[in-house]
């Protein structure tokens, strides 16, 4: 199955996190907005695509503004990447004009694995960058973020609303082996019972 290219080719996993994200991509919703929100936290369980739709949100937010092509700076804040001089990093990085697009794009994969000091700095970071940055940050463990940081984000659950949300992305790793299944066998043989996008995938690529 090919990886999803834009942000309109990615499985959305509930009706919320749909509206809110096709939503920021089409400009219906004005992010960043004037309120001083500059984040958005896709939260929930692991293997659902939190990681994939947070690289694609950038070019898509910028493609609201002009659809010049731009690159974001991706950090693993997996250790020993989660400290502050981390956050001196991206406060050096949003300092300086933005070469491409309309903001910097920063995106924090797995962002609850900072350090108590870095999660504090990490709010200072974002009201530096309040004008001219975009932080995309990922976690499964949205009660390990402090509220400070919460308060600068859209916030986006994206935990599964149901099985049946994966049938579509099952549906074509499915054709691209040329199989074929019925969409009761595909939620019972492939998606259950952990209701992860993930694990129905690897399944798939295990069929003989």
């Amino acid at each position: 199955m090919a990886a999803p290219q834009n942000i309109h080719q990615v499985a959305l996993p509930n009706d919320n996190a749909k509206d809110l994200i096709l939503g920021i991509a089409t400009g219906k919703i004005p992010f960043p907005g004037t309120s001083g929100i500059n984040g958005i936290i896709l939260h929930g369980n692991t293997g659902n695509g939190k990681t994939a739709c947070a690289k694609l949100l950038p070019q898509a937010i910028q493609n609201t503004y002009n659809s010049v092509p731009i690159k974001a700076a991706f950090y693993d804040c997996t250790p020993p990447n989660n400290g502050k001089d981390l956050m001196e990093t991206i406060k050096t990085q949003i300092s300086m004009c933005a070469l491409n697009g309309e903001y910097h794009y920063i995106i924090l994969d797995e962002f609850d694995n900072l350090t108590a000091g870095a999660m504090k700095q990490l709010k200072s970071v974002m009201n530096f960058g309040q004008d001219h940055a975009v932080f995309i940050m990922t976690t499964n463990h949205l009660g390990k973020i402090p509220d400070a940081v919460q308060e600068r984000c859209k916030i986006i659950d994206y935990n599964p609303s149901c099985p049946t949300v994966w049938i579509p992305p099952v549906s074509q790793a499915l054709q691209a082996r040329a199989k074929t299944m019925s969409n009761t066998d595909i939620v019972n043989k492939l998606i259950l019972p952990e209701n992860n996008l993930r694990r129905a995938l690897d399944r798939v690529s295990a069929l003989p």
